[in-house]
C-alpha cells in the first residue's frame, strides 16, 4: 500500500517543518504534500483516496487559523494516520484543548513543540502497520466470502487459529504485554509500541520494569508478585510512568496469570490503557465541583460563609458536642441602625461597610473550629464550638473593640458617630438532637441588647 504525509502549514513556519519532513522522508518513497488551507488539504485527501494512496501522517502547525477545527475535519476522512500538532507549548490552552476527552480527535494523535525526523519515522512505521492489519482482516473477509465452504465454518476455523489470536494482539486497543513470571517481556503489541514510545524488537527479553520509571518503575515488581503470588490470579492497578521521551502518564494495569493445561504459572498477561485525559478531566471535574460547592456556601457580598453554609456547620457541630457533653455557643449580632445607613449613604456605600465589616470580623475570629456567616441583610452569626459563654463574651468584646479601632462613620446613628453592632449570645451542652433552642436563646439575647440601648453584648448568663 501506498501512503503520504501532508503538512498545513502558516507562511511563517513554512521552511522548519517542511525542512523536517523532507529530511524524514529523504530515503523512503512517501510523497510529501503542503498546503495552508483546510478546502486544499480536503482536496488533497480526496484525489489520493481515490487512487488508494491513504495518509499515513498529518501535520499541523498551530500557527494556522483554528487547527483544532482543521484537524477534526480531516480526521475522520483518515482514522488510521496519525496526526501530529506542532509548535505546541505543553502549558497552553490550546494543548489542553486538544487532549481534552471532547476533543474528537480520534485515537491517534500527539502535540508538541518539535516533531524530529525519527519522531517522524516512529509514526509513519506505525500508521503503516494499522494499515496493513486493516487490509489483512479485509483480506480474510473476502476470502470467506467466496469460498465454496460453510463461510460460518471457515470463520470459526480461523477464529480458532494462531494468525486470528496474533491479529487480535497486534490490533487491540489495549497495551498487551505478556512476560515470563520474572517479568522478562515475551510478546509487546502495536498498541504497547504507540504508549510507551519503545517498539517490540527494543522491549522484548527485557524487564517490563524499565519501560518506564516513577511508579511504574518502582512499584511494578510489587503488583507482579502479588499477583503471581496470590489467591486471585487477576487484580488492577493505577501507576503513574514516566516514559523514555520525559511524559508523564497516568496508566491502567489489569493484569492475569497464564497457565498451561496441568495449571501452572507461565507468566502474567498484562492489559494498560492510558487514562492520563481521563484523570486530568476528572482533576477538572473535581476542581469546579469544589469550586461552585464553595461558591454554594459563599456570601456573595462579603466573602463569608453564607447562612446555608451556616446550617450544614449547625448540623455537623451539634451532635459532636452532644456526644462529647461539650459547650457550644452562638452568637448573633447586627449592625446598629443600619437602614438608617444606607438611608444616607445609599446601598453602594451599605455594600462596601458590610464587607469591610465582615473583614474586621474575618481577621478576629482565627479558629478553624469556629463559623462566622452573614445570616441575613446587616446581621451576623458565628458558631462558637466547645465554648463556653464567657469565651464567646469575650471573643465578641474583642470584635466590638476591632470593629471600634476601624472607626467605619456613621453619619445618623444615635448610638454614636461609627458603625457598631449589637449581640446576642446563647451557651448550651446539647441533650437533644435539635439546635433550634440554642438559635432561639441567640435571638433573645440579642433582642434583649436592643431594648437595652445597642452597642452591647448580652448573654443567657448574664446574672
Amino acid at each position: 500500500m501506498d501512503g503520504f504525509v501532508l503538512l498545513l502549514e502558516t507562511a511563517d513556519t513554512a521552511s522548519s517543518h517542511r525542512d523536517t519532513l523532507t529530511e524524514a522522508l529523504l530515503d523512503s518513497s512517501v510523497p510529501l504534500y503542503v498546503c495552508g488551507t483546510l478546502d486544499r488539504a480536503r482536496e488533497i485527501l480526496d484525489k489520493e483516496q481515490q487512487i488508494g494512496n491513504e495518509l499515513l501522517l498529518g501535520v499541523l502547525d498551530v500557527g494556522m487559523a483554528k487547527p483544532l477545527v482543521c484537524a477534526q475535519t480531516l480526521a475522520p476522512m483518515a482514522p488510521l494516520a496519525h496526526w501530529s500538532f506542532v509548535g505546541v507549548d505543553a502549558h497552553s490552552p490550546l494543548a489542553s484543548q486538544i487532549h481534552s476527552p471532547f476533543s474528537r480527535m480520534g485515537k491517534y494523535f500527539s502535540s508538541e513543540r518539535y516533531l524530529s525526523p525519527q519522531d517522524i519515522q516512529k509514526l509513519l512505521e506505525e500508521s503503516q502497520q494499522r494499515y496493513n492489519h486493516r487490509d489483512r482482516l479485509a483480506n480474510i473477509n473476502r476470502q470467506l466470502s467466496v469460498s465454496p465452504r460453510d463461510p460460518l465454518r471457515e470463520l470459526k476455523r480461523f477464529t480458532q487459529s494462531a494468525d486470528f489470536l496474533n491479529h487480535l494482539f497486534e490490533t487491540a486497543n489495549e497495551a498487551m504485554i505478556a512476560t515470563t513470571v520474572d517479568g522478562t517481556v515475551v510478546q509487546w503489541n502495536l498498541a504497547a509500541t504507540h504508549l510507551f514510545g519503545i517498539n517490540s524488537d527494543t522491549a522484548l527479553n527485557r524487564n517490563v520494569r524499565t519501560v518506564a520509571s516513577d511508579q511504574w518503575h518502582d512499584q511494578l515488581p510489587v503488583i507482579l508478585a502479588q499477583c503471581l503470588n496470590g489467591a486471585d490470579s487477576y487484580m488492577t492497578a493505577e501507576l503513574k510512568c514516566r516514559l523514555n521521551s520525559g511524559a508523564l502518564r497516568e496508566v491502567e494495569l489489569k493484569l492475569s496469570q497464564i497457565r498451561d493445561r496441568q495449571d501452572n504459572v507461565l507468566g502474567l498477561s498484562l492489559f494498560i490503557n492510558d487514562i492520563s485525559v481521563r484523570k486530568r478531566a476528572q482533576a477538572a471535574l473535581n476542581l469546579m465541583n469544589r469550586h461552585l460547592e464553595k461558591l454554594s456556601f459563599q456570601d456573595g457580598l462579603t466573602g463569608v460563609a453564607n447562612r446555608r453554609r451556616f446550617d450544614v456547620a449547625l448540623e455537623q457541630a451539634w451532635p459532636e458536642a452532644r456526644r462529647q457533653q461539650a459547650p457550644i455557643s452562638l452568637a448573633i449580632f447586627d449592625l446598629d441602625h443600619f437602614k438608617r445607613y444606607n438611608d444616607c449613604l445609599g446601598h453602594l456605600a451599605g455594600d462596601e461597610c458590610l464587607r469591610k465589616v465582615a473583614e474586621i470580623l474575618s481577621q478576629t475570629v482565627r479558629r478553624s473550629s469556629d463559623m462566622l456567616a452573614r445570616y441575613g441583610g446587616e446581621e451576623f452569626i458565628l458558631l462558637l464550638p466547645h465554648t463556653g459563654y464567657q469565651q464567646a463574651k469575650t471573643l465578641m468584646a474583642h470584635c466590638q473593640k476591632r470593629l471600634a479601632e476601624a472607626n467605619l462613620p456613621h453619619p445618623d446613628s444615635p448610638v454614636g458617630d461609627q458603625i457598631t453592632f449589637s449581640c446576642g449570645i446563647a451557651t448550651i451542652v446539647p441533650d437533644s438532637d435539635d439546635p433550634t433552642p440554642l438559635i432561639q436563646a441567640a435571638d433573645q439575647q440579642l433582642y434583649r441588647a436592643k431594648q437595652d440601648g445597642r452597642n452591647r453584648i448580652c448573654t443567657d448568663h448574664d446574672g
